[in-house]
Formats: structure tokens, C-alpha cells, sequence
């Protein structure tokens, strides 16, 4: 089995020191309320999903909390909640018009991704050992300065 760590532990600097972007600016483990108090809400009311909202909620939850997807980039959480409450049946039934964001689609379309070294995901553990793991170098080469 490969160690979904290696991508971070390979990782050579480039430069004299380190910059890591987390997707939603957070650095504290507050994944569930921060997404049933603040995300979700937000989508609903931007999309326009008040005639599905326990639907939309459901969806909502289950990509970013309760599935293998759970912690995925934010845009790629909004499209994929937006596509699984396009199916579903209640959503339909309803007239409800979901918008399709193109606009936000185009991030995969355009390989963003291509302009980073690595992104690192919960599968490759903590942020704080993404940090550690990433940094070691820049942060060793201070230390012995």
C-alpha cells in the first residue's frame, strides 16, 4: 500500500520559505459546525433552495461532512452538492431551478491545480502534519541560520 504522505514528504522548496493555503481559511477542527451553521445556510439562500432546503441540507451534509468527499475544495463541494440536489426527485417535483456554475466548473476545466506543488487532502493527514511535513526544510534551513 503507498503512503498517501509521500507527496508531502517528497516535496523539495523552491524557495527560502513556505507558504501553505488552506481552501476555506480555517485552522481549527470545526468542520461540522462551521458547515451546519454557516456553509449550509449560505447555500441555501444564495442558490435559492428554501422550497428544498431540508433536501439541500441533507445533500449539503452528506458531500462535506459524512462521505469519502468529505473536506474537498469548496468549489468542488458546491458543484457536487448542487448536482446531487439537481437528481433528486423532491427537487423536480418542485419546479426548483438549480443553477449550473459555469463559471465555478471552469476552475477543474482550467487546471488551476497545475499552479501548486501539491495539494494535500485529509487523506494525507492532519494540517498540522501537512505543515510539518511540507515546511521541514524551509523551517530546518531557519533554525540553523
Amino acid at each position: 500500500m503507498s503512503d498517501p504522505t509521500q507527496a508531502l514528504k517528497d516535496l523539495k522548496p523552491t524557495k527560502d520559505f513556505f507558504i501553505g493555503i488552506d481552501s476555506d481559511g480555517c485552522v481549527f477542527d470545526s468542520m461540522e459546525i462551521k458547515h451546519k451553521e454557516c456553509f449550509c445556510p449560505q447555500y441555501i439562500n444564495h442558490y435559492g433552495l428554501q422550497a428544498v432546503s431540508k433536501y439541500a441540507r441533507e445533500v449539503w451534509e452528506f458531500v462535506n461532512l459524512y462521505s469519502k468527499t468529505r473536506g474537498i475544495n469548496r468549489f468542488r463541494a458546491v458543484t457536487r452538492s448542487l448536482d446531487l440536489i439537481t437528481d433528486r426527485s423532491e427537487t423536480k417535483s418542485r419546479g426548483v431551478q438549480v443553477p449550473q456554475l459555469t463559471g465555478i466548473r471552469k476552475w477543474d476545466e482550467h487546471n488551476v491545480s497545475s499552479f501548486v506543488q501539491v495539494i494535500a487532502g485529509q487523506e494525507m493527514g492532519t494540517k498540522t502534519e501537512h505543515i510539518a511535513l511540507a515546511a521541514k526544510e524551509t523551517t530546518q534551513k531557519r533554525r540553523c541560520s
